[in-house]
């Protein structure tokens, strides 16, 4: 635990501290899939937290790779 807060480095990339928040379900996304207007807020609000990292959840980049959401709703 004495190394929580010191800065680290994960390959080429430097984190501030050792603190990462993990991947989480934020159920802030439309049918199809686009973000609600409430999703960057929420993010803006973790990073003000100081983790070193934030994992997003949820995310795609192609239709094939999307989740289906018709059961959250």
């Amino acid at each position: 635990m004495k190394h929580v807060f010191e800065p680290c480095s994960i390959g080429n990339l430097t984190l501030k501290n050792r603190i990462i928040r993990a991947a989480t379900h934020e159920g802030m996304a439309h049918r199809d899939g686009m973000p609600t207007d409430d999703l960057l807020p929420t993010y803006q609000h973790l990073a003000a937290g100081g983790a070193g990292a934030i994992i997003a959840g949820y995310e795609s980049v192609k239709q094939s790779g999307r989740r289906r959401y018709e059961h959250f709703y």
